[in-house]
């Protein structure tokens, strides 16, 4: 509502609120004034009578007083009821004290003592009932079992220490309370029906994971794979890329395959020879692989102890020589090499020419080669020469076949078409002694020639 008015003012050259005969009472009560806003030209209420008495028109409070232009007093207190499930309260039309029924399942006490948190009473239509006794079984757990206190409602009472617990960690065992709390234990211990495999406890999947197979590493090679076996835990090296190529780490062969779990097979290295000189053998040798190496020429009896370069081979002392054979009989070299024994054939017994071989005769009772060409004279040798230096002559011996071997050129010794002679260069082994003495028919020396001869004594003066 206004209070003022604008009008132009020609001697202040402006416009001016200038006072309406207007009253702002309207807005006047017990604890405002109404007034006129000079800056607005409205009417407003300002506070008054602040802390001054009032009446608030509401029976239920008391001692009203102003505040900031509200009137305003305090609640009126009833009397507590004797009933804990009632209430007092103010009856607002009449200001007068009633009482009212608490709300429902609001606490209590029933009888007059306290069940304190351990049985919640309710009031019920404005009587205390009797609750449910306090169930703390749902906070027991492995160490403490729960019980009431109506002071501090459930609280835990710890079980027996060492009585058995469990965390829920699964790989922990065996674990024990002590002082309601649960703890100690031991790892649990992952078993395997397989030798081969190590277990491992997981506690996220709460199983045991096979994590460490058995290490065989150590029968890895080219053909062989380590592997366990289940049946006893023990590493063994299984046989592994069949027929494909390894290496056997030798100089000497090449295109070595595996096989059964070995690398072998293969060819040997074939090493280049020195045309120039044959003596120089290609060997190959696994320390240095190919190389030329010199042919050992031993000397011994039949070879020269040097190696022939055009042929490789060791070269041979001449045919003929003398050389020790491996038996107490002397022997000769053949011209290649090798040493020829020079032991005769034992004679083969007999009691007759019939009894031995074509060429053989039975002399003495031994079967002997017969002599070529005829029984005739032969010069003597040194061993016949007479004391005065004259020779004589020695004959075959006709052993017993003939009494009487005279007759230069004659054959009297033969037997059955062939010469049968007692040696091998037989003489007549009494001839040249005899003729070294005087003859004992006349007692003449020999003179060169031979007489007749018979019995072993001579039949004539020479």
């Amino acid at each position: 509502m206004s209070c003022k008015s604008p009008v132009c003012s020609e001697e202040m050259n402006k416009c001016m609120q200038l006072p309406l005969n207007q009253s702002c009472s309207s807005l006047t009560d017990q604890c405002n004034v109404g007034v006129c806003s000079a800056t607005s030209g409205e009417c407003e209420s300002e506070p008054a009578n602040e802390g001054g008495t009032c009446d608030d028109g509401d029976k239920c409070t008391q001692q009203d007083t102003c505040a900031g232009g509200e009137c305003a007093g305090q609640p009126k207190t009833c009397p507590a009821p004797d009933n804990q499930c009632q209430i007092s309260v103010c009856d607002a039309a009449t200001g007068d004290c009633r009482t009212e029924d608490k709300p429902d399942n609001s606490s209590c006490v029933l009888g007059g003592g306290s069940a304190g948190l351990c049985r919640p009473d309710t009031c019920q239509a404005g009587q205390c009932m009797a609750g449910p006794e306090k169930d703390c079984s749902a906070l027991n757990d492995a160490c403490n079992d729960y019980e009431c206190d109506p002071n501090r409602g459930c609280v835990p009472r710890p079980k027996e220490d060492g009585s058995h617990c469990s965390t829920g960690l699964f790989c922990t065992v065996n674990q024990f309370c002590t002082n309601g709390t649960c703890g100690g234990g031991s790892p649990r211990v992952c078993e395997s029906t397989n030798p081969c495999e190590t277990l491992r406890c997981n506690g996220t999947t709460k199983a045991c994971d096979i994590v460490v197979p058995k290490d065989c590493s150590a029968f890895n090679r080219q053909c062989t794979e380590g592997r366990c076996n289940a049946t006893n835990g023990q590493c063994y090296p299984a046989a592994i890329k069949e027929n494909e190529a390894c290496d056997d780490g030798k100089l000497c062969t090449t295109d070595t395959v595996c096989t059964a779990g070995k690398c072998a097979g293969g060819t040997n290295t074939i090493c280049p020879a020195d045309d120039n000189d044959k003596c120089l053998a290609p060997l190959c040798s696994e320390m240095d692989g190919c190389k030329l190496t010199p042919t050992e020429c031993p000397s011994s009896n039949c070879l020269t102890g040097e190696c022939n370069p055009e042929t490789g081979n060791c070269a041979p002392k001449p045919a003929n020589t003398s050389c020790t054979s491996l038996t107490p009989c002397p022997g000769r070299c053949d011209g290649d090499g090798t040493c020829v024994e020079a032991c005769p054939t034992p004679p083969v017994p007999c009691m007759s020419n019939a009894a031995c071989a074509v060429g053989e005769c039975c002399i003495n009772g031994e079967c002997v080669s017969s002599q070529t060409g005829n029984c005739g004279f032969d010069q003597a040798d040194a061993d016949c020469k007479e004391e005065k230096g004259d020779n004589c002559k020695c004959i075959f011996s006709c052993g017993q076949n003939s009494p009487t071997c005279s007759g230069e050129g004659g054959n009297p010794c033969r037997s059955n078409g062939v010469c049968c002679c007692g040696t091998d260069r037989p003489t007549y082994e009494d001839a040249c002694p005899a003729c070294r003495d005087p003859c004992p028919g006349n007692g003449n020396e020999c003179t060169g020639d031979f007489p007749n001869f018979a019995a072993g004594v001579c039949q004539e003066s020479i």
